[in-house]
């Protein structure tokens, strides 16, 4: 028990969740570079990771691309529980406003049994 609950050790990240949670916790830092940060759809998925770090890699990837997509952009996040073959993915997705670049980044976990 006490090992789960260390950084690194993997448990159980409800990745819809953490994916809404993060687009609400930086909402406030799009809108202040005139970008709109949206999630959906955000299908129900879990996977076996390292929260701490899996939390900070999307945390980064979100700014990345709110800052890439600049003032008039969007960013785009979702959850997919399983793709052909593959178990739940996450897809962030940058459009460039008017001086912006076009952004995408997808983490695919295996499928879990």
């Amino acid at each position: 028990e006490l090992a789960a609950s260390e950084v690194g050790a993997p448990q159980p990240v409800a990745v819809h969740v953490l994916v809404r949670d993060l687009v609400e916790l930086l909402e406030t830092e799009a809108r202040t570079r005139r970008a709109v940060l949206e999630h959906g759809p955000l299908e129900p998925a879990s996977v076996r990771a390292d929260a701490r770090a899996l939390a900070r890699e999307l945390f980064t990837a979100f700014l990345d691309a709110i800052e890439a997509a600049g003032a008039g952009g969007r960013v785009h996040a979702a959850t997919r529980a399983e793709g052909l073959g593959t178990g739940p993915t996450i897809l962030v997705r940058g459009e460039p406003g008017s001086a912006g670049s076009p952004v995408e980044r997808t983490w695919t976990f295996p499928r879990v049994r």
